[in-house]
């Protein structure tokens, strides 16, 4: 490779792409336009249901799928290179093995992980990738781990790799996916929030701390505009949104019933809750409106092109989770000038000073929420004040721009 020239890089995904996985599209669009040559992987084919948007369709068209795999691409991309390194199978074995011989389940998972590794490192070498970096600590960085050390030892394609670590979900359980062995085994991390890389000096060496980086990740203000009129006044309908996967760490209950609570409080005002995304809660949040008497549209997964205008209809955006990284649903609607309620946990307070750049409210507390929330609804010259704050703490930190300059000295700091 030639002096100044940067290494081909593997952008390994769970899914890729995915509709909650949008902000990594843009990072990886963004690397492309700064000269970076990226090849997208994903750890699973992803299913029509995700792929919406015609940039999705484009990007899905040119990702490698590790699974499902075909009879000849196990030959290619398995089989041969397995019988032609065996010793280098038995190393990343060893690696994947290593802490878990008395726990079979586990072990038979991480005997998978070696499969999908060598496969990986197999479809990368084919593409001329060098180096993986993997987004969220799970099978994602397991693979890029594992094939980056096949690599080293057959001495070609990927042989190093890196990861961006979100959390909190991470933090669950650091030993089960040994987080700590793969800060330690990775050129560098690079954390989203300052919250989460002091979680991961707490569980690594420090001698490795100096390899962590915060980069946030990012939104593009241009397709996130602020509505011409999107803050009611104090006698208008009041349409609390949330945006997500409608899943047990998203709090959801919560924010019915905090909705709820609003709705008594403003009567006789129309109260309303517009939920966008989907998931395995749905039903049963359908079903708690009903009986709470809450009016409530729940639109199911949608596009990133068709998800600015559902915001924009929102009066403010709330969100109950239990736990967090910083969400990127935050940022875009804060971008559109849409107040955001938050829970005041984990890096939350890294986007959102209370009072200013929107609210903070007590975790796993309906009735704070809906103080929140109340305390927009009835001052629209606050909400409108706190809103365009918002909007001008994204522009500042948030942006794709931002987390692209964060990764290009990433990369330029960790790679060779």
């Amino acid at each position: 490779m030639e002096e100044g020239q940067r290494l081909p890089i593997g952008y390994v995904v769970s899914h890729y792409p995915f509709i909650s996985h949008t902000f990594i599209q843009r990072e990886v669009l963004g690397l492309r336009a700064a000269g970076f040559d990226v090849t997208t992987i994903s750890v699973v084919k992803t299913d029509g249901d995700h792929v919406l948007s015609p940039t999705d369709r484009a990007e899905s068209a040119q990702t490698l799928n590790v699974r499902p795999v075909s009879a000849k691409g196990l030959w290619r991309h398995l089989v041969r290179p397995a019988l032609a390194n065996p010793s280098a199978v038995l190393a990343i074995l060893k690696i994947a093995a290593t802490g878990w011989w008395g726990d079979p389940k586990p072990l038979l998972w991480r005997c998978f992980y070696v499969v999908e590794a060598i496969l990986m490192w197999s479809m990368a070498t084919s593409r001329g990738v060098e180096h993986l970096h993997a987004h969220h600590a799970n099978s994602a960085a397991n693979m890029s781990w594992l094939a980056s050390e096949f690599g080293k030892r057959v001495g070609r394609g990927p042989q190093s790799w890196s990861f961006t670590l979100h959390g909190s979900s991470e933090f669950l359980d650091v030993e089960r996916i040994d987080l700590g062995r793969k800060a330690e085994a990775a050129l560098g991390v690079a954390c989203i929030s300052d919250f989460t890389r002091s979680q991961l000096m707490m569980v690594s060496n420090p001698e490795v701390w100096d390899h962590f980086s915060v980069v946030h990740c990012g939104i593009d203000p241009e397709k996130y505009q602020p509505a011409p009129a999107s803050l009611p006044d104090a006698t208008a309908p009041f349409t609390v949104g949330f945006v997500g996967r409608l899943g047990s760490e998203k709090g959801l209950p919560l924010l019915v019933d905090a909705v709820a609570d609003l709705k008594n409080r403003l009567a006789p005002r129309p109260v309303e809750l517009l939920m966008i995304g989907d998931g395995d809660q749905r039903q049963l949040l359908e079903q708690k409106c009903r009986d709470s008497g809450v009016v409530a549209t729940f639109t199911g997964a949608v596009g990133q092109h068709e998800m600015v205008p559902l915001l924009q209809q929102a009066s403010a955006l709330c969100l109950t989770s239990f736990r967090e990284g910083i969400p990127v649903v935050a940022m875009e609607a804060m971008a559109c000038e849409i107040p955001v309620v938050a829970p005041r946990i984990t890096a939350l307070p890294e986007l959102i000073e209370e009072d200013v750049t929107g609210l903070l409210a007590t975790a796993g507390r309906a009735d704070h929420f809906a103080d929140a929330l109340e305390k927009l609804a009835t001052d629209p010259d606050f909400a409108r004040t706190v809103a365009k704050a918002g909007r001008e703490r994204v522009l500042a930190e948030f942006t794709t721009d931002h987390t692209v300059s964060g990764m290009v000295a990433f990369f330029d700091e960790v790679l060779p």
